[in-house]
């Protein structure tokens, strides 16, 4: 019993409670807190806000609300034009009602939203209606080189948009091998392997807007990314396994993760296509060696030598471009091409437009180019050394002035060597008939005679790190009253004007709605140069064209999106807005205003590649294009061209 007593006990004030509880939900309570009845009865009311309850579920509700609209705000404040976002702020200032200023947030993102469908229906029929009219030249299976997709029309456009514009740059194949190798669906070949085939099939994603390139056709920033994941995943299974195909494989590896503004991967595919070169080397040797071994037959001796080659041209252009020291020498032969075949005569088309259809000497300029860098890798060490006033590059020298500019003065009459000496089939005749493929590799050339033009000037005032193609640092050596100066800046003008009247005729001829793998270095360097001497009268008409080019580009490429903006602000920060054409305005609105949004900047965090037009003023090591952005970010800086863009 008193067990029985003691338990009663204890579970009394629980039993009354809940009592309490089932007399307070039954009872129902006036809107009043507390209310009258609840007063009479003395007992707590069930609105009452002390009592936890309903007014706490109220309150819950409250904040959600609030939650909500402040999301609802921040969103319309991020994505509105500049029209609606003074209207925001209008009903803000006036102290209009929170509830009415969220419903024209609401209105704002719905008509974005209703805009956004629109645009990706269009994109999807242009695209839809480009693939049903698409009759690629060259027509290769899907299945067994790539799992993204069994769509021979779709991996056929991709191949042959690959061979059209982006195999001339770095031929790390030999096109009819590799083309008879995918036909025979071997996957044993040594000269074909899916890593090879979904690298080509992902860097030509970055030359077309067909549906295949993207990973969804209504979301223009999934381009490439199918075939990235796969390209990577492939690497990964082949555990950095040295073989011919996966060398083929890193050039186009690498300039994709360029493209889409990963360069600091690219950068680390360089690292291990080197690798893999040498190793493959040291194997192409030992089989050579082994006298019980078959002699390697004249195809896989000429595919290495390609592979090999490429490689050596993208990690100089990666070298130059970002300003890192070469690791892999050049091939001991003069080229990878023979002399017979420089006057084999080809017809290229510039797919998809296959309406046009021009001559050229493939090999004669693949040739011509692979000798040009092997100058660029010489000319090299003369940007990342440094003199008593500029540290050199970790690992480089310091050079004097004379010493400096005694080697820069061998390495131009190399260049003007290279240039004399060219093939018929690799001169650069800008005439209407003239076949396109020459003058694209007289743009590298500019680029050096340019670089070289800058970087023997050595001024630190007036140029601001810029370098076309070897993308040198300006080196402070002689002082401004150096004669020698203004020659100097009068050819480097003279340079840019080369590469506009290039760009010109590229413009008459073929169009700029496609374009070559040189077209944004060269106009990024030329454009960056020109902003030094914009108010200059006359060289408004050549800025115009390398922001023409640039912004044509940077409907694909990233990188080029990223350019575009540097500029921009490049031109705020100095005021030369008003030197430029009302054309030329329009471009950088479209482009690098209207088009960036508050949080763009973020997909740029990683990017390193510079800001050439700032390297004299902040150094080589405070340029690079994420950390530019994250403090323009910072500072606010595009704030004022969002008003300019509305007024």
């Amino acid at each position: 019993m008193e067990a029985l007593a003691l338990s009663t006990e204890l579970d009394f004030p629980k039993a009354l409670d809940s009592l309490l509880d089932y007399d307070i939900k039954s009872l129902r309570c006036t809107e009043y807190t507390p209310c009258e009845r609840c007063i009479v009865k003395e007992i707590p009311c069930s609105r009452d806000e002390a009592d936890n309850r309903r007014g706490r579920k109220r309150v819950l509700e409250e904040l959600e609300n609030k939650a909500d609209a402040l999301e609802t705000l921040v969103t319309s404040l991020r994505w509105s034009s500049q029209a609606s976002l003074r209207k925001l702020l209008d009903l803000a200032r006036v102290g209009s009602p929170t509830e009415e200023i969220v419903q024209v947030a609401k209105e704002i993102l719905r008509e974005r939203e209703t805009r956004d469908q629109l645009s990706k229906r269009s994109i999807q029929a242009i695209m839809s209606l480009a693939a049903l009219i698409d009759r690629p030249p060259i027509q290769v299976p899907a299945s067994p080189w790539t799992s993204v997709t069994d769509d021979d029309a779709a991996v056929s456009h991709l191949m042959s948009v690959y061979f059209a514009w982006h195999h001339c740059a770095y031929p790390s194949v030999d096109e009819a091998i590799l083309i008879r190798e995918m036909r025979s669906k071997n996957l044993s070949s040594q000269f074909c392997s899916p890593l090879l085939v979904n690298c080509l099939l992902l860097v030509a994603c970055n030359y077309t807007d067909h549906p295949s390139a993207f990973a969804n056709p209504n979301d223009r920033s999934t381009r490439a990314a199918h075939f990235m994941e796969e390209a990577t995943r492939l690497w990964e299974f082949e555990e950095a396994k040295a073989t011919l195909t996966s060398l083929q494989a890193f050039p186009s590896l690498i300039s994709s993760c360029v493209f889409l503004g990963k360069d600091r991967v690219g950068v680390l595919y360089v690292t291990q296509s080197i690798a893999i070169a040498n190793d493959l080397r040291r194997h192409m040797k030992k089989r050579l060696k082994q006298e019980k071994q078959q002699p390697l037959s004249r195809e896989v001796i000429r595919s290495y030598n390609l592979a090999l080659s490429a490689v050596f041209s993208i990690q100089t252009e990666v070298a130059l471009a970002w300003m890192k020291p070469l690791t892999l020498q050049p091939l001991a032969s003069a080229s990878p091409y023979e002399e017979e075949e420089l006057n084999i005569k080809e017809s290229w088309q510039p797919y998809p437009k296959l309406e046009l259809e021009v001559a050229c000497y493939p090999f004669a300029i693949n040739d011509a180019r692979f000798r040009l860098y092997k100058t660029a890798a010489d000319l090299l060490p003369l940007i990342l050394c440094g003199n008593p006033e500029d540290s050199p590059f970790p690992g480089h020298i310091t050079l004097d002035t004379a010493s400096k500019l005694s080697q820069l003065s061998e390495i131009e009459g190399r260049l003007h060597t290279w240039h004399r000496d060219l093939h018929p089939g690799a001169k650069n005749e800008v005439q209407e008939s003239s076949p396109p493929a020459g003058p694209l590799v007289n743009l590298q050339y500019c680029n050096l005679i340019h670089s070289y033009l800058i970087d023997a000037n050595l001024d630190s005032l007036t140029y601001h790190g810029f370098h076309i193609t070897t993308q040198n640092l300006v080196l402070r050596a002689t002082n401004a009253a150096d004669p020698t100066q203004e020659v100097a800046k009068e050819k480097v003008v003279l340079a840019c004007q080369s590469i506009a009247d290039i760009f010109r005729w590229l413009q008459r001829t073929i169009g700029l709605d496609y374009f070559g793998v040189t077209y944004a270095h060269a106009a990024t360097l030329s454009a960056s140069s020109l902003i030094e001497v914009l108010p200059r009268p006359g060289l408004t008409e050549d800025f115009h064209i390398m922001i023409v080019v640039l912004s044509n580009v940077a409907h694909r490429w990233n990188l080029a999106w990223g350019v575009m903006r540097m500029l921009w602000i490049t031109l705020q920060e100095r005021k030369l807005e008003m030197c430029l054409d009302a054309a030329t305005i329009d471009l950088f609105k479209l482009s690098a205003v209207e088009k960036w949004g508050p949080e763009d900047h973020r997909l740029f965090e990683m990017c390193a590649y510079p800001n050439y037009a700032a390297i004299n003023e902040r150094g080589r090591d405070f340029v690079e294009m994420g950390e530019l952005f994250k403090e323009y970010a910072a500072l606010h800086l595009g704030e004022e061209d969002r008003r300019s863009a509305s007024g």
